[in-house]
């Protein structure tokens, strides 16, 4: 299996026995910009 972003892949909601094949136009956001807007929520 390529190596290639394996090193961010903990940054992400993504399967490791599955290979994305998205080019960043629509798909998965990473887990700090998903989890954002329930921390700006709890802090009002």
């Amino acid at each position: 299996m390529a190596s290639f972003g394996r090193g961010i892949l903990q940054d992400w909601f993504l399967n490791e026995e599955l290979t994305f094949l998205n080019h960043g136009a629509f798909g998965a956001v990473p887990k700090r910009v998903f989890l954002g807007p329930g921390k700006v929520a709890a802090r009002a």
